[in-house]
C-alpha cells in the first residue's frame, strides 16, 4: 500500500453532536425510567459518550438506578434509542467550525480520507453525507467490524477498504490515543471535542487546539509542503 490516509473520530472531533444525543437519550429514559430524575444535562451525557450505544445507554442507567438493568431491557433502550435517533442526526448537529476547511484542503493535497467511529456505522454515514458531503472515501462503525474502538481493527479494516496506510487517526478521546496506540500510528488529539483534555497524552499524542493547527499538523505529518499565505482560514 502507498496511500497514506488520515482516519477520523467522529463525534466531537469532526461534529459537535452532543445535543442530539442528549436529547434522544432523555427521550429514551424518559421511556424506561420514567421515575428517574431526568432530563439527565450536557454535561453528564459527554461523560458517556464514545463507546458505543449500549455503553451510553447502561451507564445512563447506571447513574439513574441502584440496581443493574437486566439485558433485555438493556437491548429494549438500546433499539428504541437507535430508532428515534436515526430519525433525527442532524437536529441540532453541525460541524465544528474550521472543520470542513480542513477537509478541503486535505482532499486539495490528494490526501485520502475515512471515518472510524464507534457511533453505529449506519448513522455515521447519513451524517457524513449530510454535513461533509464528498470527502471521505470509508465511514465505518461497530456494527461494520463488530467491535469497538480501542480494538484495532476498524481502523485496519478501513486501511485494507481504503488500499492505503493510515499515518494518523485524528480523535477527541482516551479512545483514540488507545485506538492510534494499538495500530502503532500518531494520533492527534483535538481539544474542542467531547473527551477530557487530560487524558490526551502520550509519546504518540499530538495535541492541537483549533483547526488550523490540526491541518498543520497532519500536513507535517504526511511531508506535505506547505505554500505561504494558502491557509484557508
Amino acid at each position: 500500500m502507498t496511500k497514506k490516509a488520515i482516519l477520523f473520530d467522529l463525534d466531537g472531533t469532526l461534529v459537535n453532536s452532543l445535543d442530539d444525543i442528549t436529547n434522544i437519550l432523555n427521550y429514551t429514559l424518559e421511556k424506561f425510567s420514567p421515575s428517574a430524575q431526568l432530563p439527565l444535562n450536557r454535561i453528564q451525557v459527554k461523560k458517556m459518550i464514545g463507546r458505543g450505544v449500549r455503553n451510553l445507554v447502561d451507564e445512563a442507567l447506571k447513574l439513574l438506578e441502584t440496581e443493574n438493568a437486566s439485558e433485555q431491557k438493556l437491548e429494549e433502550m438500546e433499539e428504541h434509542f437507535r430508532h428515534n435517533y436515526r430519525e433525527n442526526l442532524v437536529v441540532c448537529t453541525r460541524c465544528y467550525d474550521g472543520v470542513v476547511e480542513v477537509l478541503k484542503q486535505l482532499t486539495a493535497d490528494n490526501v485520502t480520507l475515512g471515518i472510524v467511529t464507534n457511533k453505529p456505522g449506519e448513522m455515521a454515514r447519513i451524517i457524513a453525507d449530510k454535513l461533509m458531503p464528498g470527502f471521505f472515501k470509508v465511514v465505518l462503525g461497530p456494527d461494520d467490524v463488530k467491535v469497538t474502538k480501542p480494538d484495532p481493527a476498524m481502523i485496519f479494516r478501513a486501511e485494507e477498504l481504503l488500499q492505503a496506510s493510515s499515518v494518523a487517526l485524528v480523535g477527541d478521546s482516551a479512545i483514540d490515543v488507545a485506538s492510534a496506540k494499538n495500530v502503532g500510528i500518531k494520533c492527534v488529539a483535538v481539544t474542542w471535542g467531547l473527551g477530557e483534555n487530560e487524558d490526551l497524552f502520550g509519546s504518540h499524542v499530538i495535541r492541537v487546539d483549533t483547526p488550523e493547527q490540526l491541518l498543520i499538523e497532519c500536513q507535517k505529518l504526511l511531508r506535505i509542503r506547505m505554500h505561504p499565505g494558502a491557509s484557508k482560514f
